[in-house]
């Protein structure tokens, strides 16, 4: 047998002269280990210690904002109408056909009086307007029977005459120049009908008396 140190330089010298080197795995020289070393025990791999997520920060909320009142605008003062004619009756609107037959009364019954008798018989109508005993108009005053007398018949010229009389018609329905307060009757001075015992005279204007 071969000892170890000769194989090995014949395996060199034949190395040598073909240029490969074949060692057997078997014939290899392990270098023996110390023997005061001691064994090496490898640690069991530890399991990676998972890193705990963050705790979520609070978000610290930011400080509630005082609410701000919106102070109502005051609405402005309204300044109280004036009346002009306090002691005067309140104006009249009428329709065109109402302000024609006021204005037909006054020239039919009072056309050759002064301003302040044709004022009174137009102020009776209007009084008998607001009467419940008589018609709600004027035209159903003026037109009522047994009162003014053949007055459908009357149908005066649209004269300047006629315009004054409107004018006065306008100015009694403004509540303008009261003259014989609440009457509701009068009758030319020249007669004296049998109505007037039960009524109470109010004025006497021109040639008119008035009753209520």
């Amino acid at each position: 047998m071969f000892s170890r140190g000769k194989f090995l330089t014949a395996t060199l010298s034949a190395a040598a002269l073909t240029g490969t080197l074949v060692v057997p795995a078997s014939n290899l020289l392990a270098s023996p280990a110390p023997a005061n070393q001691a064994p090496v025990i490898e640690a069991p791999a530890l399991p990676a210690a998972s890193t705990p997520a963050p705790a979520p920060v609070a978000l610290a909320a930011a400080p509630a904002r005082p609410a701000i009142l919106q102070t109502p605008t005051a609405a402005a003062p309204v300044a109280p109408e004036v009346d002009e004619a306090e002691d005067e009756d309140e104006a009249v609107s009428v329709s065109a056909r109402e302000l024609e037959c006021l204005t037909k009364v006054i020239l039919y019954e009072a056309g050759a009086e002064s301003r302040a008798g044709q004022v009174a018989v137009a102020q009776v109508v209007m009084n008998r307007v607001e009467s419940p005993r008589f018609p709600n108009t004027i035209c159903g005053v003026v037109y009522q029977r047994g009162q003014f007398s053949a007055i459908r018949s009357f149908n005066p010229p649209r004269n300047a005459r006629w315009n004054r009389a409107m004018a006065l018609a306008r100015d009694v329905l403004d509540g303008h120049e009261p003259m014989v307060g609440e009457a509701l009757y009068f009758h030319a001075t020249r007669v004296r009908p049998a109505f007037v015992r039960s009524r109470t005279r109010v004025a006497t204007i021109g040639n008119h008396v008035f009753y209520r």
